[in-house]
């Protein structure tokens, strides 16, 4: 956790920490393949590398090809997608595929975070030569720096709001405010429980079904309003 007064030197990704039966400890980082099946053993109770890349500083005489620190072959989020959608272990287990969801987002985070912290130069020259014509420049004093890119950061939320401003000057102010939210009780949702279970239970189902009708909703509206933006 990092507060207000943590020094920068302090800052470290999170990391397992592998105690063994002779004493010794190791750390596994979070971009590693190992991360998946020692964390998560009632998950992946045969070893099932999960994903992850070859860590940095590594010598390739270290590394065996195909082997536990080799990189995977497709992205974290598509590695974790494929899983949830095709896995069925993750529609019985519950929270515990639940601590599982949020693990995996946090180690994209951790490691979308690392890269940034990690080319701090490039990603400030790169920013700064994309800017508009009397854009804030970047400020060589800010501690870390998060590019728009970053969803969530400063920068992120300037250019949204200036795209919006953008569209409301073209198009004008909008006409409706639509808010559309899930409901636990949907039939979709209630034929996929076993017993026992509740729809916070099956988050991937839950995100399934609410996809479908909100896309069945923006259908009816452009039915409606054949003409809107």
């Amino acid at each position: 956790m990092c507060y207000e007064n943590t020094l920068h030197s302090q800052i470290s990704p999170g990391s397992l920490l592998i105690s063994t039966v002779d004493n010794r400890t190791q750390s596994i980082p979070t971009i590693s393949r190992l991360w998946e099946p020692m964390a998560y053993p009632l998950l992946f109770p045969h070893g099932t590398l999960g994903w992850g890349v070859r860590p940095s500083g590594e010598t390739p005489l270290s590394i065996t090809p195909g082997g536990a620190d080799s990189d995977a072959p497709t992205t974290q989020i598509w590695h974790c997608r494929v899983r949830l959608l095709h896995d069925s272990r993750f529609l019985t287990f519950g929270r515990l595929a639940n601590e599982y969801i949020v693990d995996m987002f946090t180690r994209e985070l951790n490691s979308h975070l690392r890269y940034i912290r990690s080319n701090q130069e490039r990603l400030r020259a790169k920013e700064q030569d994309t800017a508009p014509m009397g854009h804030e420049e970047v400020q060589d004093s800010d501690n870390i720096y998060l590019p728009a890119s970053f969803l969530g950061s400063g920068r992120w939320s300037s250019n949204q709001i200036a795209d919006s401003l953008t569209i409301a000057a073209m198009y004008g102010p909008p006409t409706f405010f639509v808010t559309f939210t899930c409901n636990g009780d949907w039939p979709e949702i209630r034929s996929r429980l076993q017993p026992g279970q509740t729809y916070t239970d099956i988050p991937v189902i839950v995100c399934q079904v609410f996809k479908q009708k909100l896309s069945r909703l923006m259908a009816l509206f452009r039915t409606i309003f054949p003409n809107a933006g």
